[in-house]
């Protein structure tokens, strides 16, 4: 998740490393662009993004809008519903609303069948137009 996240130009050099292969080797100035894992500020930038994404887009998502900002947990939702067919409005509003951001979501799980069948043909038929 955490390298779907650009981080602002500004902030750039807060991510400033100095590299070299080996101590013969020039030394090299970089800096990355993506959130990086294992900074402590990591998490809650992605949690953060998810929020923003939420509060920017959700007027679209209804549905969607409190399950992002109250049933993640860094980057697993965790959420459930009483029907199938509440469980596929919920799949198709989260999906959408977190493709919008650049953050798939993946490894659905659920005791429904049907809903499983849907996810899987969805995922099946998005994996099938990404082929040229």
């Amino acid at each position: 998740m955490y390298r779907q996240i650009r981080v602002a130009d500004e902030d750039l050099d807060f991510q400033r490393i100095f590299w070299r292969e080996s101590p013969d080797a020039e030394l090299q100035h970089l800096r990355f662009l993506r959130v990086t894992f294992g900074t402590s500020s990591a998490p809650y930038l992605a949690v953060r993004c998810l929020q923003q994404l939420a509060h920017d887009e959700g007027s679209k998502f209804p549905l969607a809008v409190p399950k992002v900002l109250y049933e993640f947990y860094m980057d697993d939702l965790m959420s459930g519903c009483y029907t199938v067919a509440e469980g596929v409005q919920i799949y198709d509003q989260i999906t959408a609303l977190l493709k919008r951001g650049g953050f798939p979501l993946q490894k659905w799980s659920s005791n429904s069948v049907d809903l499983l069948n849907k996810i899987q043909t969805d995922t099946k038929e998005s994996n099938n137009s990404l082929v040229l």
